[in-house]
C-alpha cells in the first residue's frame, strides 16, 4: 500500500475517533454517562456500532481514554531510568510531562472537563475512576520496586500512590477553574507534592 494511502487512512481514522470522542461528550454533558449507551454514540457520531468497537472496546474505555498509555508510559520511564543511586521522581515527572504533551485532549481538553465533571456527580463513573488509580498505583510501584533497589515496597507503594493521586487531584482542581487549563501548573503541583515527600526507606543490606 502506498505511503499516501496510509496517510490518508490514518487521517481518517483520527477523525472518526474525534467524532465518537466529541459525540461522547455531547450526549455525556446532556443525558450522564449511565443513561448513555454505545449505541447512542455511535449514531450521534455517524457511525455503525461496529465501527465504534473499533476504536474503544467499552464505554469505560473511551471516558478514560489513554488510560493505559499513561500507566505504560510511567512503567517504561521507570524501568528505564531505574538504578541504585537514581531519584525515581525524576522519571515519575518524565512521564508526566511526556502525558500532558502526547495525551493533552485527554488529559486537560473537553473529554477531562466532562470526566471531571461526571466523577463528581455519577457514582459510577467515581468507582471507575477509583479503580483505574488502584490498578495505576500499584503497576507503577511494582516498577519502582524492580527498578530501584533501595526502595522497599512500603515506600515504592507511598511513592506510586502519591504520583497518581497528585496528578489526578491536580488535573481535577484545574478543570475546577474558569481560567484556561495550565500544564505547567498542574506539573508544578505534582513535582512540589513529590519533592516534600520524606525520605524513602531504603531496603535493609543486612
Amino acid at each position: 500500500m502506498k505511503t499516501a494511502e496510509l496517510g490518508l487512512r490514518e487521517r481518517k481514522r483520527i477523525r472518526t475517533r474525534s467524532a465518537i470522542i466529541d459525540a461522547a461528550c455531547d450526549l455525556f454533558a446532556e443525558r450522564g454517562y449511565e443513561a448513555t449507551t454505545l449505541t447512542d454514540i455511535a449514531k450521534a457520531a455517524g457511525i455503525a456500532p461496529r465501527t465504534f468497537f473499533g476504536f474503544f472496546p467499552t464505554k469505560e474505555s473511551l471516558l478514560f481514554a489513554e488510560s493505559d498509555t499513561r500507566i505504560d508510559g510511567a512503567v517504561t520511564a521507570v524501568l528505564a531510568d531505574g538504578d541504585t543511586d537514581a531519584d525515581p521522581v525524576v522519571a515519575l515527572l518524565r512521564a508526566l510531562d511526556q502525558a500532558l504533551v502526547e495525551q493533552n485532549d485527554e488529559m486537560t481538553g473537553r473529554l477531562a472537563a466532562v470526566r471531571t465533571q461526571l466523577l463528581r456527580d455519577e457514582p459510577a463513573v467515581a468507582l471507575i475512576g477509583a479503580q483505574f488509580q488502584y490498578l495505576a498505583s500499584r503497576r507503577i510501584a511494582a516498577a519502582l520496586v524492580e527498578a530501584y533497589p533501595h526502595l522497599t515496597p512500603v515506600a515504592a507503594g507511598a511513592l506510586a500512590g502519591a504520583f497518581v493521586g497528585a496528578a489526578g487531584g491536580a488535573v481535577d482542581a484545574a478543570h475546577a477553574q474558569e481560567s484556561p487549563i495550565d500544564v505547567d501548573q498542574i506539573r508544578a503541583a505534582v513535582e512540589g507534592v513529590l519533592a516534600r515527600r520524606p525520605d524513602v526507606q531504603r531496603r535493609s543490606s543486612g
